[in-house]
């Protein structure tokens, strides 16, 4: 049995703006990005524990997905109820994030 995949405010701004950014640049890069994106939480829901750990912490280790086609990051925790995204940005943006 799959946890749910959840995603939080702060991620789904980040990937809004994204999405944004890449239409107004070319159109149909957005749709892409967000494909590209559904394919990794896919793959994050189904294998959690498939990404590296990024960094411990106290509850669960957050782990790193690094997308192949964009420059984007996703972090995320997997607990034991649910898969959770903490955040979605671009690599070059947020070094220290």
């Amino acid at each position: 049995m799959t946890k749910p995949l959840r995603i939080s405010k702060e991620a789904e701004l980040e990937i809004l703006d994204a999405y944004l950014w890449y239409e107004s640049n070319s159109t149909g890069l957005g749709k892409k990005f967000r494909a590209e994106l559904s394919k990794q939480f896919q793959q994050i829901k189904n294998f959690p524990s498939l990404f590296p750990i990024h960094k411990r912490n106290e509850q669960f280790p957050i782990q790193k997905c690094v997308l192949k086609v964009f420059p984007f990051i996703i972090f995320y925790s997997n607990s034991e109820k649910s898969v959770d995204v903490i955040a979605v940005f671009h690599s070059s943006r947020k070094p220290k994030y």
